[in-house]
């Protein structure tokens, strides 16, 4: 059967305020699906039935539920991702369009032979 859940609890206002979240059209999807999960393992329900309803993994569950104990209803709300931020800058060096091939500049003529490498 594997380890026991630990039990959740919560306040009843942030039972309403996750309820609200859930049924929220202007929140990110990321908050709108895990506010509903924690309020059914508050409710008593296992992690396998949580995630199957979902559509999420049991450990998505978990850590949903782990980031409420610790945090409350922000640490629910997506984290920043580490790493080197995205370059949107038009002037990127090696920027490519949508087709794989370099951008032209003034003065080039059309992209003639570009794939079949003549």
């Amino acid at each position: 059967m594997g380890r026991p859940t630990k039990a959740l609890t919560m306040s009843p206002e942030d039972r309403v305020q996750l309820e609200s979240l859930a049924r929220s059209q202007s929140l990110t999807a990321g908050i709108a699906k895990r506010a509903p999960m924690v309020v059914c393992m508050a409710d008593g329900e296992s992690n396998t039935a949580v995630a199957h309803r979902y559509r999420v993994s049991r450990s998505k569950v978990t850590l949903s539920c782990t980031r409420y104990r610790e945090r409350g209803i922000s640490g629910l709300r997506n984290e920043l991702k580490t790493g080197r931020p995205r370059s949107t800058s038009e002037g990127a060096g090696g920027a490519v369009d949508r087709h794989g091939a370099a951008p032209q500049t003034e003065g080039q003529g059309p992209l003639v032979g570009t794939w079949l490498g003549s």
